[in-house]
């Protein structure tokens, strides 16, 4: 775990196509999805990837960077995981089509990185407006602080 969270933006990527992935398996055929393919299973994957990201980003990486990276990255690799499993259900189902196998992964590759970039910049924006807030909370803290002890 403390390598995962050392490399925050691999393990973010991977974690976003583990997540799209296994929630893809039981409700892909149930809900394709409504706006893009697999939009609902890639949102999620996001959420939980992003967040895994942000959450252990290092000092020195930037966030809109990192998130866009990871975002983008997830959804790249969710596409490709998505991609081979589909093809497996048709080449069980129907014969070996490599051209498929292509297909299936360039129509899920425009959902995943669509999802993963508009994703990845949401939650970063959100992380970064988190950091800009948080150290104006605490100058007001410490201040206060400080005033209580000089008065005493």
């Amino acid at each position: 775990m403390k390598n995962a969270r050392e490399r925050n933006i691999e393990a973010g990527i991977v974690l976003f196509a583990l997540c799209s992935l296994i929630i893809y398996i039981p409700t892909g055929y149930v809900y394709p999805g409504v706006i893009l393919f697999a939009d609902f299973q890639l949102l999620i994957g996001a959420i939980i990837g992003l967040r895994f990201t942000l959450k252990n980003q290092k000092p020195e990486q930037e966030t809109l960077k990192t998130g866009v990276i990871a975002g983008v990255g997830g959804g790249a690799l969710s596409a490709i995981f998505i991609g081979f499993y589909e093809w497996i259900i048709l080449s069980i189902l129907e014969g070996l089509y490599l051209v498929a196998l292509f297909s299936f992964i360039f129509y899920i590759l425009i959902s995943g990185v669509v999802i993963g970039l508009i994703m990845g910049a949401l939650m970063s924006t959100f992380y970064m407006y988190k950091e800009i807030k948080r150290p104006d909370e605490d100058k007001h803290i410490d201040e206060d602080f400080f005033k209580d002890l000089i008065e005493d």
